[in-house]
């Protein structure tokens, strides 16, 4: 080194000026000389020198005029032969200043320094010391100031305690500022540093640190250069160019340069570091949530500003506590979490933790990214991991974030993590676990995974849920345009409730998703479409009470549901194709609905005003209250929920309504046409009964709040034998009528209710009709029928029927009747058939359909038996006299008795028989002339009694009495002849023919007697 060449010199300066003592000026002159041949003016005083010692004072070299080195005095001490030969005992240098300039390589590069020689000076054997030295090391970055005290046993040990002074040293745009104390000791081995308390201030492009007090024991060894030791920063603070701030509480460093690699292990408490620029904290949060990524799935859109908070607080300001080990290469950078990191703010904490034995930051020199690795805790928004998180980031300088290459990991949540929608309202996700990938290739669109599970509340495309429970993998696939969401579920869908644009809620929806690919996909930021299928689902709609509508409340069932949606920014367009669909309802449209759809579409538009139309077609259905059961009906609907028409045709209607067993109506076909107008329904239907197809029956209705009223008109309806039949209408009437042969028309008024049976009125026209009775066969049968009641069948008293004939077992013509219908069957308060001068009638009764048996009264007043017997016996039988008498008459059923009938004559009569003379056939003269008397037969009275069934062995007791003038002189004859038969005709049994032998069998009886 330059400074042991200088003592060398000195000494054999010192050696001439023991030779030549006193001579000192001379030797001055000639050391002078020697200096000048190096190149170097050098100036010194010998004070005093003797055979041990010397003392030298003032000593200045320069080089180029430029002075290097100055010593105020230099004691040597040395025996003189030893110094002969170059070796000098001890050297003390006092004020030594010198000026030092070394390259970047750190070699000195003075002009002064003198040439390498073949040889060296023994180095002083008991050393060297410096005391209140000062160096000015010039260096290509600056100069640095050095003042101290050195001894130096030998060039390998020695120890030098010193001062920097203030200096800066610049490189490029980096510079460093420092002053303080030192050491510095050298061993055979090894280098020691010591920088017990130095202020220190770095600047670079990257930021500053400044006002930091440095404590620095490093080693250097010599035989492989290696570095190691420790720093120590204690306070200070940083600026960051990127507008990171922060103070260092303190900073440990233990570590190891060997020229090729650093590795250093450490732990540090930072205070207040803030990126202080409230943009790049916000998009750095964002960044590093994967907020950007997540704010475009649905369901995970909610929640991707929450964590963007936290992060963004975060960085607003924290304490970090680590303790980490380093890495630095001239190929890699590595960061390894010692222990886990804590980085808090008055609000947030988030605990950093290592992923088994990765490192926490590692970055490939050369590669324009790097990775973290870690098990992250975060307090807010509620208390959640990532266990594992793996993030490549993107980077120019391996420290920056310029974007997220890919993410891998899995978040857990040990709360409710609740938060808002952007409409403000909560949305919330109970416990979960959930995985993700994230890769965002350049140039390319990025994909989002997560897999899991969740209990959801908020926003999902086309309404906000509340409890919706989903599971399954979830793909996004982002670009800038583009939003596209794949879903393979692992568990059915529960929806505890949907609410959405329209005033309709979904409650309870369970169900099998079955998504297309893509099940979501957003283009742009107006529009995105939803297509999935529904499987095996349930569901319970609900629309609230409005001054239009009443609240409504529908449970459904579908078997299958594919749905297409086409969301805009104000509107939404459902399209729903579906089969087995099963409908239930208490309110809509009445309670106790059901119905059943096999097959349909349903189109639904949505705007964010609150409008729903919606479109309804269906081929088939089933409906079912209370009040009625269609089959098979096509329907067709369109409108919204506060107005919309309806077309249905091909129904079948069974009306089953209590209150309807004495006027059931059959299975009906309906067609017709619906409209619901502010809160009410108005209609028309057209059907027809069965086996009168070509009869239309039309219907007008109307309904509101649960009430409503029809009316119905009938024109034309037909009932002919094998064909409609009135008691395929009435099944009461079944048994009472038979061959009904005639026409009605009907004008029809019901009223109707959800919590009433119906009730009607109307009118029924009847237009000759002919029909079969039990009492006998009716003809001509008109009228018209006033009710005042349908259900049951009521009419106003003294209603009115006219009948051209009616055959009891005697003809009766041009009758007329007056009843009532009530409740329970007919009541007849009249009616009259006349007969010549009399009338046969109906004594007053009601016929009540149900019962077991109905009892008639047939009475007969002034008619002439001439009149009753009009047309009998070809004009060879004629009876004068008024009949008078009741036939009491049993109907059971089918069944029709005759009980203690009784006709009579009162007031006599004559009867003349013209019939062929049976005289000669009969073998008793009494019985001849008794047949002879009724050919002229003046009877005082005349009774007969009837008894027995009508279809049945009837008996007719006929009694009279009488004579005739030309018989027998007037003699009286008394005739009581019971006549037995399975026909009940009075005609008959007065049949002249049949006269004529029931009295010779009379007679015949008698005669037999007498013998």
């Amino acid at each position: 080194m330059a400074w042991i060449t200088f003592t060398v010199l000195l000494a054999i300066a010192l050696a001439a000026a023991w030779a030549w003592s006193n001579r000192y000026e001379l030797i001055e002159r000639q050391a002078i000389t020697y200096f000048d041949s190096l190149g170097i003016q050098a100036d010194l005083k010998i004070r005093s020198a003797n055979g041990k010692t010397a003392d030298i004072r003032n000593i200045s070299l320069a080089y180029d005029g430029q002075s290097f080195l100055t010593v105020n005095r230099l004691q040597a001490a040395y025996q003189w032969r030893d110094l002969l030969h170059g070796k000098v005992e001890r050297l003390d240098f006092t004020g030594l200043e010198a000026t030092i300039t070394v390259d970047e390589t750190g070699a000195i590069i003075d002009g002064w320094r003198p040439p390498a020689s073949g040889g060296a000076s023994a180095f002083p054997t008991r050393g060297i010391g410096l005391t209140d030295g000062s160096i000015v090391l010039k260096t290509p970055y600056g100069e640095i100031p050095i003042k101290g005290d050195a001894e130096v046993a030998s060039p390998d040990k020695f120890t030098v305690d010193g001062l920097l002074e203030p200096f800066t040293l610049a490189r490029d745009e980096m510079r460093l500022s420092a002053d303080g104390p030192f050491s510095v000791t050298g061993h055979p081995e090894s280098y020691s540093v010591s920088l017990p308390s130095t202020r220190l201030t770095f600047v670079q492009p990257s930021g500053r640190l400044s006002d930091t007090r440095l404590a620095l024991d490093v080693t250097l060894q010599k035989d492989t250069g290696v570095v190691t030791g420790t720093a120590k920063i204690q306070g200070g603070s940083f600026d960051t160019r990127a507008g990171i701030i922060g103070k260092v509480t303190h900073l440990n460093i233990d570590g190891r340069w060997d020229g090729a690699e650093f590795r250093a292990t450490g732990e540090t408490d930072l205070t207040g570091v803030s990126l202080t620029d409230a943009a790049r904290r916000k998009d750095l949060a964002r960044t590093l949530s994967l907020a950007g990524a997540l704010s475009e799935v649905p369901v995970a859109m909610n929640f991707a500003p929450s964590l963007v908070d936290p992060i963004r607080d975060l960085l607003a300001g924290s304490d970090i506590s680590t303790s980490l080990s380093v890495l630095i290469s001239d190929s890699q950078r590595r960061l390894d979490l010692l222990r886990p990191m804590t980085v808090k703010t008055n609000r947030t904490q988030a605990i950093i933790s290592p992923v088994y034995a990765e490192p926490l930051y590692q970055h490939t020199i050369g590669r324009a990214d790097y990775v973290i690795a870690m098990q992250a805790s975060l307090s807010r928004p509620t208390p959640l991991t990532l266990d594992p998180l793996r993030m490549s980031i993107r980077s120019t300088t391996g420290l920056s974030i310029d974007g997220i290459a890919s993410a891998t990991g899995r978040l857990k949540t040990r709360s409710n993590w609740r938060t808002q929608t952007q409409n403000q309202r909560p949305a919330r996700l109970s416990p979960l676990s959930v995985g993700f990938d994230y890769v965002a290739p350049i140039n390319a669109p990025s994909r989002l995974i997560l897999r899991g599970a969740a209990d959801y509340d908020g926003d999902i495309p086309g309404g906000y849920a509340q409890g919706l429970i989903a599971g399954g993998t979830l793909t996004a696939h982002l670009s800038d345009t583009r939003t596209k969401v794949d879903f393979t579920p692992d568990r059915r869908l529960k929806i505890a409730r949907l609410e959405t644009t329209s005033e309709w809620t979904v409650e309870d929806f369970e169900g099998e998703l079955k998504p297309a690919s893509p099940l979501y996909d957003r283009t742009g930021t107006d529009r995105a479409a939803v297509r999935t299928a529904l499987i095996d689902a349930r569901l319970t709609a609900r629309r609230p009470a409005t001054d239009l509508v009443e609240a409504a409340a529908l449970d459904l069932q579908f078997a299958k549901a594919d749905v297409a949606g086409d969301i805009r920014l104000n509107t939404q367009d459902w399209a729903i194709g579906f089969s087995d669909l099963a409908l239930q309802s208490e309110t809509f449209p009445v309670a106790g609905t059901d119905l059943v759809l096999p097959r349909g579409d349903l189109d639904v538009g949505l705007s964010n005003n609150g409008r729903t139309t919606f479109a309804l077609s269906t081929p088939s259905s089933t409906l079912t209250t209370p009040a009625y059961a269609v089959r098979d009906m096509a329907i067709e609907a369109e409108g919204t929920a506060e107005q919309y028409s309806l077309n249905y045709e091909n129904g079948r209607v069974k009306v089953l309504t209590q209150g309807l067993s004495s006027f059931p109506i059959p299975v009906l076909p309906v067609s017709g046409t619906l409209l619901f107008d502010a809160g009410q329904f108005t209609g028309t239907a057209q059907t027809s009964l069965p086996r009168a197809p070509n009869t239309p029956i039309d219907v007008n209705f109307r309904m509101m709040e649960g009430q409503g009223d029809a009316d119905i008109q009938i024109r034309g309806l037909q009932f002919q034998p094998g064909a409609l039949q009135p008691q395929d209408l009435v099944p009461t009437l079944r048994g009472k009528v038979a061959q009904v042969d005639g026409g009605i028309n009907a004008d029809l008024h019901v009223l109707f209710g959800t919590d009433t049976a119906p009730s009607g009125t109307g009118t029924f026209e009847i237009v000759n009709m002919s029909l079969g009775t039990a009492p006998g066969p009716i003809t001509g049968l008109s009228g018209v029928v006033e009710l005042t009641s349908l259900f049951p069948v009521v009419t106003a008293p003294d209603q009115r029927l006219t009948i051209e004939t009616f055959d009891p077992g005697f003809p009766l013509q041009n009758g007329e009747v007056t009843y009532a219908l009530v409740s329970e069957g007919v009541a007849i308060s009249r009616a009259i058939f006349p007969l010549g001068e009399g009338q046969v009638s109906f004594d007053p009764f009601t016929w009540i359909y149900g019962a077991p048996e109905n009892r008639i009264t047939l009475r007969v007043s002034e008619v002439e038996v001439g009149d009753f017997l009009k047309g009998v016996g070809n004009g060879r039988l004629s009876i004068s006299g008024a009949l008078e008498g009741t036939i009491p008459v049993v109907v059971r059923g089918i069944d029709v008795l005759v009980e203690k009938g009784r006709l009579e004559v009162k007031n006599g009569g004559v009867i003349r028989y013209q019939g062929k003379d049976v005289v000669d056939a009969i073998p008793n003269e009494f019985a001849a002339k008794a047949i002879e008397a009724l050919k002229n037969f003046n009877y005082d009275a005349l009774f007969m009694e009837i008894n027995g069934p009508l279809d049945g062995e009837i008996s007719l007791g006929l009694q009279f009495t009488g004579a005739n003038p030309e018989v027998l002189y007037n003699i009286p004859f008394q005739f009581n002849v019971t006549v037995d038969g399975e026909l009940f005709n009075i005609a008959r049994s007065l049949n002249p023919n049949g006269l004529q032998q029931r009295v010779l069998t009379s007679v015949k009886n008698t005669q037999s007697a007498q013998e």
